[in-house]
């Protein structure tokens, strides 16, 4: 007995495989039982599928893809169809598979040429892809339908044969008759059978049978190919008698041509009425020369009634001929009228050629007198039947034109801006005027009256520029004839005059406001839509802004839009605007206006979505710019002087530390002396105004006159000493203490007043006292003689028997030191210069003698 759920009221089991699986792949292992032995061995009937172990009793493949087959397909013909589209046909494919293995995918092989058709790839539908006008023929086109969604392995084929054929597009158009209603006249002896009326032709564009035209008549309704009277050729279109006609008893036939197509899958016709008069043949009508139809004429505009244009006129071949004549056609607004005997043609009013510059008139001639036309019959003639008509004369009547219109501007007022950095010649506005005559009569001269200028935040106007920074050409272009630069947040009124070149010269103005803006001062608004849409639109969309803002809009440019990676978008644009507030007459800020904008965002939300407003942005970022601080600045350079002095200051400090001046020995020796003989002198009880005259030489040498200081008790107690000495001298024989200005006067040559006791004055003294006097070299003679006489004739030798070393050079010193400088002091030519370093040095006069002084002059 086998395991269940095999039973024996229901011996089966029942296994689901994965199809594609290897051969040998175990599907499961049956298990039986016998209660009285083991089982020997396990069998299977026989099959193509599976296979059972007789031993272990496992079922395991023999095939692989168990289950599979190839989707069949299904080969159709397409059904033919119209020129320019296919009707859609489908391709169908059958895969007895379950699941994703049976589901079949469509696609083209082969022989698509130009991709004209297209096949889909769930439901095999097969319709075009390319319009198919123009094109004919057949075409194979190879298909295949795989199962596995289009990857399996099982695929089928088949081939598609598509005829594609032309449909019917156009209607016949007749060529005879041309008019929709044509009369024919047939002579009544010539009305016999088989009389050829006329052959009525028709063509059609379509070509092949959809072209082919056939000819009928009509009758009730039907179209059938003759009528009692009349006959018509179905191929040839020839309408013939058929029978004998009879003018006294039927004079006037009509009939209905047909020109039918064999179009598929319908055909068209068209129509036209014929009518056909059997005419006396002793009766003739009156009929216009082609020499002079069409007749022309030409009028003066704004002329009075009943003034002659000109004179039609017919012929007739009759003995007496009287014609009379009617006018048809192009008189509805009845300008005009014709004399009914003589064929003179008047106004009946005045014309205006602005209303028509041109007349078409139709004039009928005819031997009845009393013939009347009615509106009805009017409205059947057309104008192609009356041009073939040799009873009618075509008129036209040319209106000529007078200077009776003032030239206008299209609006009085025009606004405007132009950018502060514009150059010469830059667009600023168009304006437009207009003069409705003709000719010369309409030619305009443009130019500007006055350009009134308006400053900043001003009211009045500075007056009239002249010249104009703006100009005009003929065609109403304002463009600036000077730099905007100084005009900058400024506005002009111009006055634009538009002037007549003719008399009586009318003429018309209109103003121009121009406002002078930074770019920064615009608004750019961006939008979805080319500009040429945008600039039909530009004057409700500045309507709709400005309702919203309460400002005046001013569109300044519109431009194509460039994107954030500077691509041009050809079908997007920017329309850059500035406000004005007509209350100040001053550009509203950039900001101010945004957030205008944003307030009303309700309002303006279906504005925006109508006119394809996408967003609304300043049109250049500015940057904001900081002050210049005048006081920083100068507080940096400052700093940056400090730093380079404080440089330079260590620079040469470190310099100077490493710069030695190698001093002479012969010059450090003779300066030992020098300062050694003035202390020795300094060491003495004389008279200081001996003192005084010995020193002499030394200070002269000093431009600075700084005398050596004493103590003040010692300097006081030697003036007194020598007030007293020389109080009984000669008031000549007294020297002068004073410095600077006596040397201007030598003690020699004038005796000095008796002066006050003065004290002696240091260089620190004299700069404290204020007093800024100095002393000049004076010229001197060092000899013995010269000495005598600044010192005196041994009166002047101080009591006491003081030593009276060092002022003469016969002092009895030996040493070298006092002889070098007895030699300085006392000699009258020196042979060689004594250099003196840090005080004096000494130099001779050039070319001097005994009698020539010498020059002591002070190194600083």
């Amino acid at each position: 007995m086998f395991a269940p759920p095999w039973t024996p009221e229901s011996p089966h089991y029942r296994y689901q495989v994965v199809e594609e699986q290897p051969i040998g792949t175990i599907l499961t292992t049956v298990q039986a039982t016998d209660a009285d032995s083991t089982i020997a061995e396990y069998r299977m009937t026989e099959n193509g599928f599976f296979e059972i172990h007789n031993t272990t009793a496992a079922a395991a493949s023999k095939l692989r893809g168990m289950g599979t087959g190839p989707p069949d397909a299904e080969v159709f013909r397409v059904p033919r169809s119209n020129c320019g589209f296919l009707r859609p046909s489908q391709v169908m494919a059958t895969d007895p598979d379950e699941g994703a293995a049976g589901d079949v995918k469509y696609a083209i092989l082969s022989d698509n040429v130009g991709g004209i058709f297209r096949l889909d790839a769930n439901s095999g539908i097969l319709y075009p892809g390319a319009s198919l006008i123009g094109k004919s023929g057949q075409y194979r086109i190879d298909i295949e339908a795989r199962d596995g969604l289009g990857s399996g392995p099982h695929s089928d084929a088949a081939t598609i044969v598509i005829e594609i054929q032309s449909i019917n597009q156009h209607r016949p158009v007749f060529i005879m008759p041309a008019l929709y209603n044509a009369t024919v006249e047939i002579p009544e002896n010539l009305a016999t059978p088989d009389y050829l009326v006329m052959t009525v032709k028709a063509t059609d564009n379509d070509s092949g049978t959809n072209g082919k035209v056939l000819y009928y008549l009509q009758v009730n309704s039907v179209n059938v190919q003759e009528t009692d009277e009349f006959s018509i050729n179905e191929m040839s279109g020839e309408l013939r008698i058929r029978r004998q006609l009879d003018r006294k008893r039927q004079s006037r036939y009509e009939l209905i041509l047909v020109a039918r197509d064999q179009g598929t899958p319908a055909w068209f016709e068209t129509l036209r009425f014929l009518t056909v008069l059997l005419v006396d043949v002793n009766e003739n009508y009156p009929e216009f020369p082609d020499a002079s139809n069409p007749y022309k004429f030409f009028i003066t505009e704004n002329g009075a009634r009943d003034v002659r244009i000109g004179k039609i006129q017919a012929f007739l071949d009759s003995a007496s001929p009287s014609i009379y004549y009617y006018m048809l056609l192009g008189n509805e607004d009845g300008a005009f009228y014709v004399d009914k005997t003589s064929g003179d043609l008047y106004t009946n009013r005045s014309v205006d050629r602005e209303e028509n510059d041109a007349y078409v008139l139709y004039v009928l001639a005819s031997k009845q007198s009393d013939l009347y036309v009615s509106e009805h019959e009017r409205a059947l003639l057309s104008t192609e039947q009356l041009e073939r008509n040799a009873t009618v004369a075509k008129v036209w009547v040319h209106v000529l034109d007078v200077n009776d219109n003032a030239p206008v501007f299209r609006r009085d007022v025009y606004y405007a801006g132009i950018s502060s950095k514009a150059s010469i010649n830059e667009l600023v506005a168009i304006v437009n005027a207009t003069d409705r005559d003709l000719g010369v009569n309409a030619t305009l001269d443009l130019f500007i009256r006055g350009s009134y200028l308006y400053k900043y935040g001003a009211t009045k106007p500075k007056g009239s520029i002249v010249p104009s920074p703006f100009s005009i050409s003929k065609e109403g272009r304002v463009v600036t004839a000077n730099y905007m630069a100084e005009y900058n947040q400024d506005r002009f009124e111009l006055e634009i005059v538009a002037k007549e070149v003719e008399s009586p010269e009318r003429e018309a103005m209109a103003r121009v406001h121009v406002w002078i803006f930074n770019p920064e001062q615009l608004v750019r608004m961006i939008l979805s839509r080319p500009p040429s849409e945008v600039h039909q639109d530009r004057d409700e969309i500045v309507s709709e802004l400005g309702n919203a803002t309460q400002r005046l809009i001013i569109v300044d440019e519109i431009r194509y839009h460039v994107d954030s990676l500077g691509r041009i978008r050809m079908d997007w644009c920017d329309m850059y605007f500035h406000a004005v507030d007509m209350g100040t007459q001053m550009i509203v800020p950039v900001e101010e206006i945004l957030r205008e904008i944003d307030a009303k965002y309700d309002f303006l939300q279906d504005y925006n979505a109508g006119f394809s407003i996408l967003n609304v942005v300043p049109a250049y970022a500015t940057t904001a710019q900081d002050e210049f601080d005048l006081a920083l600045a100068a507080l940096i350079a400052l700093l940056i002087v400090l730093f380079v002095g404080a440089v330079s200051f260590i620079v040469l400090c470190c310099c100077l530390k490493h710069w030695s001046i190698s001093i002479p020995s012969e010059t450090r020796r003779k300066d030992a002396l020098i300062k050694k003989q003035i202390i020795e002198d300094l060491n003495t009880t004389e008279n200081p105004l001996w003192i005084e005259q010995k020193l002499k030489l030394y200070e002269e040498q000093e431009l600075t006159m700084q005398v050596f200081s004493e103590p003040e008790m010692s300097q006081q107690q030697s003036m007194n000493n020598s007030n007293s000495t020389n109080s009984s001298q000669d008031p000549s024989s007294q020297l002068s203490l004073t410095l600077g200005l006596d040397h201007h006067h030598p003690l020699h040559h004038q005796q000095a007043p008796h002066l006050p006791p003065q004290h002696r004055r240091d260089s620190y003294d004299m700069s404290q006292a204020g007093d800024n006097t100095y002393a000049t070299i004076q010229p001197r003679n060092y000899g013995t003689s010269n000495l005598s006489t600044v010192l005196g004739s041994g009166a002047l030798v101080p009591p006491g028997g003081l030593p009276s070393s060092g002022v003469t050079s016969t002092s009895g010193t030996s040493s070298s030191e006092v002889a070098d400088y007895a030699t300085l002091r006392n000699s009258r030519a020196p042979s060689q210069l004594f250099e003196f370093r840090g005080s004096t040095f000494q130099v001779q006069q050039p070319g001097g003698g005994s009698d020539q002084p010498d020059y002591v002059t002070e190194l600083m």
